[in-house]
């Protein structure tokens, strides 16, 4: 849990550098993850007593979170490490969406389960995926590394890996990924954005696409 919440406090510091209280006081929609990184701890225990001992404590936390700065993280969803949300309000997830690591989230963002029988659920967001204000990501959908979805997006189907998607109905408008956008420690020297990186300057759009 520790380590979690110390990969999300460095994607803050990074793009501030500086650290320390400034870093907490200047980013206010750091206090939601941590209070999801501690609840998800605590739901996630082996023990049923423990889980069910837990569970007021949860639903309270998790409530005030959502009250206080309008971001709703249900504890059961799983986030990568490296989870940011830039600006508080008005930030609703669903407990069946996953998203992996070093991800960037705005204010006004919705992601959303849609569907009937084994075609409902929730989306999958990748790595290093960057989602701008107001963007809906509503269904059992993937979003693949490395993707971009702007501003006001509505997503309701795959995003293939680097696309950058625009409005609504959706479409991609170019495959130069979420590069300038995603920023965390060690980024220059990760394997698997580098190797992204280069198929995004070589042209090469996913086989999906």
């Amino acid at each position: 849990m520790w380590a979690l919440i110390q990969s999300d406090f460095r994607r803050y510091e990074f793009k501030d550098r500086r650290g320390g209280f400034m870093t907490w006081a200047k980013n206010p929609a750091f206090m939601p993850i941590v209070a999801y990184r501690f609840v998800h701890y605590l739901g996630g225990s082996k023990s049923r007593i423990l889980r069910k001992i837990w569970s007021l404590p949860i639903t309270l936390i998790s409530r005030r979170m959502e009250t206080k700065y309008g971001i709703r993280i249900p504890p059961k969803m799983e986030i990568g490490p490296g989870f940011a949300i830039w600006h508080c309000g008005m930030t609703v997830l669903h407990n069946e969406c996953k998203i992996g690591s070093n991800c960037n989230m705005r204010q006004g963002t919705t992601v959303g389960s849609a569907g009937r029988g084994v075609k409902r659920g929730a989306p999958h967001i990748g790595n290093r995926v960057d989602i701008g204000v107001n963007a809906v990501l509503i269904g059992k959908i993937t979003i693949g590394d490395d993707a971009l979805i702007g501003a006001s997006a509505v997503i309701r189907s795959d995003v293939p890996a680097r696309a950058v998607v625009v409005g609504d109905p959706q479409r991609i408008v170019s495959y130069r990924g979420s590069f300038d956008y995603v920023k965390y420690p060690g980024m220059n020297t990760d394997p698997e954005r580098l190797a992204s990186m280069a198929l995004a300057h070589a042209g090469l759009t996913p086989p999906e696409a």
